[in-house]
């Protein structure tokens, strides 16, 4: 289950929800002044089965991984490659496709989309390693007690969000036998 999902400004802080959470759908909404140069934080704790969240973020571009990550709108400027973050202007550096499609996979196009995101995510195990900070500095879980495990990605360049546009990003996780989790969105919105 989703405990937390947010962006992190470049000094590693939570930046709160500054527009408040849409209508409806319980999801946060982020605003941000740039396209790129902050990091996207999701935590995750078991769910109804208490099993262990999984923690592979890419093992094929066929098959969904644990962590899925979604975006409704393209992010920078998408390839049909799979995984593409080799250096900007490298001929193995791309954007994302959007996935517009309801759920997470259901064609071959979408689970691309989905894998494309999620490869560019780490795991964070402990809550010292997160990308989240607490007030001293140091590495902490944002919903400490609660989440036993985050992701986190760095939205660099290629990746970069459109500008002046709302993009929903949706996520969800397997545990370790491979059953998914609800879904969880946030809206970030750039200036």
């Amino acid at each position: 289950m989703v405990t937390f999902i947010g962006i992190v400004g470049a000094a590693d802080r939570q930046v709160p929800p500054t527009i408040g959470i849409e209508p409806g759908t319980n999801a946060p909404i982020y605003h941000w002044p740039d396209p790129f140069g902050f990091f996207i934080a999701v935590e995750f704790k078991p769910g109804m089965s208490h099993r262990p969240v999984g923690k592979v973020v890419f093992s094929s571009p066929d098959v969904l991984a644990d962590f899925q990550i979604k975006s409704d709108m393209d992010l920078g400027t998408p390839t049909l490659d799979v995984c593409d973050t080799g250096p900007p202007g490298s001929p193995k550096s791309g954007g994302v496709p959007a996935d517009t499609m309801p759920g997470f996979g259901g064609s071959d196009f979408a689970v691309h989309a989905i894998n494309d995101l999620s490869c560019r995510f780490d795991v964070r195990q402990t809550s010292s390693e997160a990308c989240t900070h607490n007030a001293q500095g140091q590495g902490q879980f944002k919903m400490l007690g609660a989440s036993t495990i985050q992701f986190c990605g760095a939205v660099d360049s290629l990746i970069a969000f459109p500008a002046h546009a709302r993009t929903r990003i949706t996520v969800r996780a397997r545990d370790d036998v491979r059953q998914p989790g609800p879904e969880q969105s946030m809206i970030v919105e750039i200036e």
